[in-house]
């Protein structure tokens, strides 16, 4: 993980300040804090999102007549994906591939790219999922009605700023729910990850926003009560796996953070250098 965001800090020529936000918000926020207390190692998979996130990044980058490119950096985000299920983290497996799913038809000019990331993904998985497939069949989830996502915008807020232990209410549940990232940070989130990104003020650094605006809504859509099934059916193999929906909310926030990192570094040259 430290690796991945050391590649990101070297493509976008992140200072000291601004690579230790990104630092901080990637290992501390209380998605991976809390789903590290609950289940321990089989969260690891966890480290190689800035690995896909970067991948995903230089795939919006190229040109869509460029198939080569396009089929390299395909394979690479295959082989990412493919690392994080091998991690034995199959529930971030599964949202990861659902959000590549998505950008992949909301940006169907890079659809070489999606395929080979699928293809490449779902191959060298096949040692996980061939016999699971023999074993538990690929029927409906019986258990997709069971959890959902966040109940209201109040509780999606809290996810972010309200810092709880396990024994608070909900007991032994609020790990699905944190985001947290406390006040400070969601305000350096919302103001260098989106405001300035929209806004394109001129020390704004990030201009591959738009191949991910739609993607993430879809996937913060979801993350609410049982939005989820009206997106995606049930019945879908592999992708129906999640019930607990607020757990695709750490996609939108690693996105987030890159991207308020790479804005912080703009800001910093303009008006502190």
């Amino acid at each position: 993980g430290f690796y991945g965001c050391i590649i990101i800090k070297r493509r976008y020529k992140l200072g000291l300040l601004s690579f230790t936000f990104l630092f901080l918000i990637f290992n501390f926020n209380g998605y991976w804090v809390g789903k590290m207390t609950a289940y321990g190692p089989g969260y690891m998979g966890y480290f190689f999102m800035p690995f896909v996130i970067y991948a995903i990044l230089r795939i919006a980058e190229l040109d869509r007549f460029n198939v080569k490119e396009q089929h390299r950096w395909g394979i690479w985000l295959g082989i990412f994906t493919a690392a994080i299920l091998f991690q034995g983290t199959f529930h971030l497996y599964v949202e990861i591939i659902t959000f590549i799913i998505i950008w992949g038809i909301i940006n169907f000019k890079y659809w070489q790219a999606t395929l080979s990331s699928l293809f490449v993904s779902f191959s060298l998985n096949s040692v996980k999922f061939l016999p699971a497939a023999v074993s538990y069949g690929v029927e409906a989830n019986p258990h997709a009605y069971l959890w959902g996502g966040y109940g209201q915008p109040q509780h999606f807020v809290d996810a972010f700023v309200d810092l709880r232990t396990q024994l608070d209410q909900p007991v032994y549940a609020w790990w699905e729910s944190s985001l947290y990232v406390s006040v400070p940070g969601l305000f350096m989130l919302l103001y260098f990850g989106m405001w300035a990104t929209f806004l394109k003020l001129e020390w704004s650094k990030f201009n591959g926003w738009k191949p991910l605006v739609i993607p993430c809504f879809i996937i913060l859509i979801i993350s609410f009560r049982q939005f989820k099934h009206y997106i995606i059916p049930n019945w879908i193999p592999l992708l129906n796996a999640e019930s607990m929906t607020t757990r695709y909310m750490i996609i939108p926030l690693v996105i987030v953070s890159i991207i308020a990192a790479i804005n912080l570094q703009g800001f910093i040259q303009k008006y502190w250098q």
